[in-house]
Formats: C-alpha cells, sequence, structure tokens
C-alpha cells in the first residue's frame, strides 16, 4: 500500500513565472502589478456596476427608449462610489429623509434597506457623493492608460474588454447630461401649473447659498424641451439609487455588508414618495449640479482618451449598435466646454435658463442667464482659459481666448497657487493636462500640493516635450507602501460602543494612503484629517488613486506593458513558508491578520512538496508536466485538479480526494490544494 501526495499553491494570476524567468518582469514591479489586479478585482467587485451581460456583451449604458426617453434603466451604473463607510447603522445615508423633525422626512425611503431593524444589525454604507464626476474622471484616465498598456503587451482580447468599459463611463457622462435636461424639463412643466409660484419653493432654501431659484419665477413663455442627446454640457452629479447598494450588497464577509446608499438623487427616487416633482429644487439645496472643479476632473480623464485610444476604436453592443469612443469623449468635451464659454461670464449656466427663468440681480434688473453661483462652484471665468487649452489639444484647432480669460488664468488663478490656497490645484490640474511643462515653478509646486502624480500625467500624454523631473524611486516606495487589504481609513475609537454589533474590519491606516481620494482637493489630501470632525470616520476606499498612480508608473518605466487578467501560475514554495514536521506538513501562518489560521496537511514520510524550479525539472514528468500542459486553465479549481491527476492514474481515476484552504501573503490570495491519490499501489 503505497500513497502519493502532491501540495499545489494556486492563486489567480497567469504565467508571471514565465515572465520571470525570462527577464521581462522584475520582482518588484510584478508585486505592484499583482496589488493592481488585486484592487482592480475589489473595486469592480464592490465599488461599480457595469452594464454588461452574462454573456459578456454591453448594454448602452443608459437604458433609456424613444418612447420613455426619461426613464433610464442603467442609473447608477459605471459611477465609481467614493468608499464604503463602516459602522453599527446605516442611518446616516438618508440624511433629513430620516429624521422626523426635518421638513424633508419620508420614511418611505428606507423601505430597501438589508438592515433588522429588530436586531439593530445595520452595517455599511456605500457613498455617491459630490465628488463623484471626479472619481469619473480618474475612472476614465485608468482604462484609457489601461487600454494602452495592454496593447503594448498585445493582450487584444483584454483591450476589446477595457474599451467596453471606457465607453460605459463616458456614457455614464452622456446619462448624467440626459438626467439633468429631464429634472428641468419635469420642474418647469410642474411650475406652469402655478404662475405665481417660485421656480423652487422656500422648503429649498439654504441661507446664504442655494437661494436664487427660491426668488425666481417661471416665465410665461417657458417652452423648454429636454436635449436628449448627451452633449447638453450640463449634468448632475450623480443618478444613484437604492438599487445600487442592493446589487452590490454582499453578505459574505461583514465589511462589503453594503445596506444603504448614500447619494442625494437615491432620495428623489423610489422608494421615496415626497417632493418627487421637486427634484431638480432638491438637488439644488444640495449641490446636485456639476461645478468647475468637477467638470475639470472630468477633463482629466478624458485627455487620456484622446492620447491613447485611436480614432477608429469601437464597441458594439449586445443590440448590434456600433460606437466610436474617441468620437464620443470629444463631443462631451466641446459640450462641457463650450457650454461655459457661450456664457457671457463664463458661468456655469442652468438649462432653459433663458426661456424659463424670470430672475433679477440685486438691484432689480431683470437677468438674461440665470446660472450657479460662486459657492456652487458655477464661475469658471478663472479656469476657462484652462478647460479651452484642453479643447485644443481634442480639436487641434486652437479656440478663440480673450484678453480677460487668459489674465484672469495666468495671473488671479496662478496666484492661488503662489498663496498655497487649496483651489490652486485647479490651475495645476489644468497645466498638467492642457500643455506640455518644463517649468520649475510648476513641478515645485505639484510636489508642494502633494500632487506629484501630475509630473506622471504630463510625461505621459506630452512625452518629449514635457521636461519635468520624475523621482522614480519616490513613486516606486508609495505604491509599494499602499496596503493589500486595499486603501482605508478606520477611527481609533471604533466599535468602543458595545451596545451595538460594529463590522469586523481591519486596517492599517497606512500613512499616505489613509483618506482616499488622494490626488483631489487641496494639500495634504492624503493625511488624517481630525477625525473627531470627519465623515465618514471609518471607510474603504475605491482604489482609484492608486490605481492611476500604477498605470501611469507603468506607461512610463515599463514600455512593454502589463498583462491584466488571467494571471496563472504556481506559487513557488519556500522553506518559510512549509516545513516538514514527522508526518504533517504545516504551513506556517504568514499574514498579520487572524483571517487565517495555520493549516495542517496529513502527510506521510514520502510527501512530496515542490519548489516551482524543481517542478519544472522533475525527471518524474508524469508528476508534474500535465498539470502545466493546462495551462492552469481551470475553471472549477477541484474539479480540474482531479481531471488533470485522472491522467496519472488511469486504472482508478476516481479514487481522489482534494482537500482546501486558505492564506494571504504579499497582497495575494492564494487556494491551497492538496490531492491525494488513495489507488493502491504495489
Amino acid at each position: 500500500m503505497g500513497k502519493r501526495y502532491l501540495l499545489l499553491i494556486y492563486y489567480i494570476f497567469s504565467s508571471f513565472f514565465l515572465m520571470a524567468q525570462s527577464g521581462h518582469m522584475d520582482s518588484s514591479y510584478q508585486r505592484l502589478l499583482l496589488k493592481y489586479w488585486q484592487y482592480r478585482e475589489s473595486f469592480y467587485k464592490h465599488f461599480i456596476l457595469v452594464d454588461r451581460n452574462s454573456s459578456g456583451c454591453i448594454g448602452d449604458g443608459i437604458g433609456n427608449s424613444g418612447a420613455d426617453p426619461c426613464n433610464f434603466k442603467k442609473s447608477s451604473y459605471s459611477l465609481p462610489a467614493t468608499s464604503i463607510s463602516l459602522g453599527w447603522s446605516g442611518d446616516l445615508a438618508f440624511g433629513n429623509r430620516n429624521n422626523p423633525n426635518s421638513v424633508l422626512y419620508d420614511p418611505n425611503c428606507l423601505e430597501r434597506v438589508h438592515w433588522d431593524q429588530k436586531k439593530s444589525v445595520r452595517f455599511n454604507i456605500i457613498n455617491m457623493s459630490s465628488e463623484t464626476p471626479s472619481q469619473l474622471g480618474w475612472y476614465i484616465q485608468i482604462l484609457a492608460i489601461e487600454y494602452e498598456n495592454l496593447r503594448r503587451y498585445g493582450q487584444h482580447e483584454k483591450m476589446k474588454t477595457t474599451l467596453e468599459d471606457l465607453f460605459l463611463a463616458l456614457q455614464a457622462i452622456r446619462r448624467l447630461d440626459m438626467q439633468a435636461q429631464c429634472i428641468f424639463q419635469e420642474l418647469y412643466n410642474e411650475r406652469k401649473q402655478c404662475q405665481d409660484c417660485k421656480i423652487c419653493s422656500n422648503l429649498f432654501k439654504v441661507k446664504g447659498e442655494h437661494e436664487l431659484l427660491t426668488k425666481s419665477k417661471l416665465k410665461k413663455t417657458c417652452d423648454f424641451q429636454a436635449k436628449m442627446d448627451g452633449y447638453s454640457g450640463f449634468l448632475i452629479r450623480e443618478d444613484a439609487t437604492q438599487n445600487f447598494g442592493e446589487l452590490l450588497h454582499d453578505p459574505s464577509e461583514e465589511k462589503w455588508n453594503i445596506d444603504a446608499t448614500s447619494s442625494y438623487h437615491a432620495m428623489i427616487n423610489p422608494p421615496c414618495k415626497k417632493h418627487l416633482k421637486e427634484r431638480a429644487c432638491f438637488l439644488y439645496a444640495h449641490q446636485g449640479f456639476q461645478s468647475q472643479d468637477q467638470v475639470i476632473g472630468l477633463l482629466n480623464g478624458l485627455v487620456f482618451v484622446k492620447k491613447f485610444i485611436p480614432a477608429d476604436a469601437s464597441v458594439t453592443t449586445c443590440e448590434g449598435r456600433k460606437y466610436y469612443v474617441l468620437e464620443i469623449a470629444t463631443e462631451i468635451v466641446k459640450a462641457l466646454v463650450g457650454r461655459i464659454d457661450k456664457n457671457p461670464k463664463d458661468y456655469i449656466e442652468f438649462p432653459g435658463s433663458a426661456q424659463c427663468i424670470d430672475s433679477k440681480n440685486f438691484i432689480g434688473f431683470r437677468k438674461k442667464h440665470t446660472n450657479l453661483n460662486n459657492f456652487e462652484g458655477g464661475q469658471a471665468s478663472t479656469t476657462v482659459y484652462g478647460m479651452k487649452l484642453v479643447l485644443d489639444y481634442f480639436t487641434s484647432v486652437p479656440s478663440k481666448k480673450t484678453v480677460r480669460e487668459k489674465f484672469y488664468y495666468n495671473q488671479l488663478l496662478k496666484k492661488t497657487v503662489t498663496a498655497n490656497k487649496n483651489v490652486g490645484n485647479f490651475w495645476l490640474l489644468l497645466e498638467t493636462i492642457g500643455e506640455a511643462q518644463q517649468s520649475e515653478f510648476y513641478q515645485k509646486k505639484c510636489i508642494e500640493f502633494n500632487k506629484e502624480i501630475y509630473l506622471l500625467m504630463n510625461k505621459a500624454i506630452y512625452e518629449e516635450k514635457s521636461t519635468v523631473q520624475i523621482d522614480k524611486k519616490w513613486f516606486e516606495d508609495l505604491l509599494d507602501r499602499a496596503p493589500c487589504s486595499g486603501l482605508c481609513m478606520k477611527y481609533s475609537k471604533y466599535n468602543e460602543n458595545t451596545n451595538h454589533k460594529w463590522p469586523t474590519f481591519d486596517c492599517p491606516n497606512t500613512p499616505g494612503w489613509v483618506n482616499g481620494q488622494r490626488w483631489d482637493g487641496g494639500k495634504h489630501q492624503h493625511e488624517v484629517y481630525d477625525e473627531e470632525n470627519m465623515f465618514p470616520r471609518s471607510k474603504i476606499n475605491n482604489g482609484l488613486d492608486y490605481m492611476s498612480l500604477f498605470n501611469l508608473y507603468s506607461i512610463i518605466y515599463h514600455s512593454e506593458g502589463f498583462p491584466l487578467e488571467d494571471l496563472r501560475s504556481i506559487k513557488m514554495l519556500t522553506k518559510d513558508k512549509f516545513m516538514e514536521l514527522g508526518d504533517e506538513a504545516l504551513l506556517k501562518k504568514t499574514n498579520k491578520t487572524d483571517q487565517y489560521k495555520n493549516v495542517t496537511w496529513l502527510s506521510s514520510s514520502g510527501a512530496k512538496i515542490y519548489k516551482l524550479d524543481e517542478a519544472l525539472h522533475h525527471s518524474d514528468k508524469s508528476i508534474v508536466s500535465d498539470f502545466l500542459i493546462q495551462k492552469f486553465e481551470m475553471v472549477n479549481m477541484v474539479d480540474k485538479f482531479q481531471t488533470v491527476y485522472k491522467k496519472l492514474d488511469s486504472k482508478n481515476p476516481q479514487l481522489f480526494n482534494v482537500k482546501a484552504g486558505k492564506f494571504s501573503d504579499f497582497c495575494l490570495n492564494y487556494e491551497l490544494f492538496l490531492i491525494q491519490n488513495t489507488s493502491s499501489k504495489k
């Protein structure tokens, strides 16, 4: 009687051992790439919905029809959530909709949450926010650069998938544009029933901030028709619904157990029932429309579409419609910049303002244009010149720029950088994506503002025309420090309140990566803020800031590109991972969490544990060659292992026992298999 054992570690990342052997990839870059894939996988699983069916083909990401153009079945899709808030209760997701003392109280909004009210088991909130357009810009940037990285490596099938995701992200911008048109058409039609009513009732008046529409009436001549091509240039910031959180709800692990969606748009859609005919006013009172910084954030992503996506790159939807990705991106840029440029004072103007809004200035004269105010980010007079630089990059035709626009941009806005004002980031980002940089001032300020990524961005777009100096080692160290478990922040007093059940949540609070959205906002965005006054206090971030940095690092320093998916291999077994203890093969614990315990596998004195290099050259080819020939194309791993080992023992193919366990190491999730051949041997 004899037994033969083979212990193999399998993980979902392919062909790395071949690349390492051929010298195509150094181990440090390999590790960062594996981390990138882990971040990417987590992002698609927990932070975004994509309009792709089970067969792999895509929809149009909008989901309306000619018969019902304002019914968007794909609301929420291809918009990245900023974070998942960790806590014992999801009540805060609903704001005043869950406050009985508020005039906006509507308990109907809570109908679809997953928590058990009686047992007070109320977990996490997924956050859409006022920063969603900027996050969408980073997502678009990542996809455009990823497409180029895949092209350089010759992964044409993966390029197709990435291009489709990019198309759907652009469609999300168009959908937000159409949503704004429908919301204002709905408001104006409702106000026609009451000529003496204000555009928005005092219910939505926010003193000192959003008052204009609560003081203005509807013009009797108003005949607003929604522009439904998605290129009006005016957007709502996000269009999430409670369905977003429902579809991403994952009860398998407490930190991913999403019970509610935090979104102002979700508060003006079913299951909410109150104030649904004044949705534009609700958004107006909660900064729900685009601002100049959100436009700039979108341009940040769109410029990389121009850089890396060829004009003939197209996608075809399940319905057979063909779209050209660069063409869509170009039209979006023209619409966003053109709308501001058409306004006499370079403001962001409400849809239908000239036709429908009867407003007056502070001395009582009627206004021809009704705009978002300064507080809402509606004034773009200091930034429009930089926006036009991006437009010129797309069209290759210089746009008309006034002396005033140039002065405001190069003098007034630039001075905010010199004065270290947070809005100086607008100038730095527009300079980054608008033209090749050669000045020491620009480089110095990027570093002072903690926007080092801008140096990589400018180099990636303008290549040799950009003379910025980049510290490769600094970026490598920053990427290396990003935690394997994902970007997160954990409150120092998390779960101290033992009256409630808190989600199990481990977070290293890694310096430099703790706050999420590292590259947005003013100085020190990446540092821990005053946690007593910050919301959310504990959260898992979407990881886009790491993915953006890694893509840019790859495009500049690893010109051969990289493989992205189906990365599978056998982990090289080392002595510090395994040790023979008599009749036991013991897997040593390598990670610091308590999630995986020591795993002991029964063995015998004849147990064989092969290192990869030994396996590749093993004299007994019956042990390893058939497994390697499979090229690791395993759908069901247990079944595939059994299939492979049937070849090794054709007399008794059914006599195999398979056991499995898991552990983590170096940002990789391994699956451990022990295959035991129980057939008789003489």
